[in-house]
């Protein structure tokens, strides 16, 4: 239903307009569940990040210098209320050497035996760290990591997409 209603899209150049069509078209169709998504619009000119929230942990920007920056856009998550607005938020301030991770709660919320999850502050070292590797083998040894906390098969799905500026 989520692949419907964002193949429906006419117009994708407002994140915030595209995630509050979703939801309108998702409303009512789904019992006692929910989806959560961010919708990015990554441009050559013009704002070079523009992105919008719905409920989706928030995406992070990994500077070339190591600090990391979530962008906190928020929005409720879609299909619960019918008259949800979606903002855009732009970050304008893009340069070589900057790194946007995008990410599902799978990835925080991985649990080690004795209960501690992988978490914020664990994911914000890892990607300070990691901030010089080529992105494919960033998130490689994200990926990695991250298993390697939780000692065995993850218990959620795990998505992680990274794009960096050059």
């Amino acid at each position: 239903m989520v692949k419907i209603a964002l193949a429906m899209q006419e117009d994708f150049t407002d994140p915030g307009a595209v995630l509050t069509r979703m939801n309108r078209a998702l409303y009512g169709r789904f019992e006692l569940a929910y989806v959560t998504a961010v919708f990015a619009r990554i441009g050559a000119r013009g704002p070079r990040l523009a992105y919008a929230s719905a409920g989706h942990p928030s995406p992070l920007l990994v500077r070339r210098d190591g600090r990391v920056e979530p962008l906190d856009e928020r929005g409720i998550v879609l299909g619960l209320m019918p008259d949800a607005q979606y903002s855009t938020a732009i970050v304008p301030d893009l340069g070589p050497g900057d790194r946007l991770v995008l990410y599902t709660d799978g990835l925080t919320e991985a649990e080690r035996t004795d209960g501690e999850f992988f978490g914020d502050r664990e994911l914000h070292r890892v990607l300070a760290a990691g901030r010089s590797q080529p992105v494919a083998s960033f998130v490689t040894a994200l990926m990695g990591t991250t298993g390697e906390w939780v000692g065995g098969p993850f218990t959620d799905d795990v998505t992680v997409v990274a794009v960096d500026w050059s």
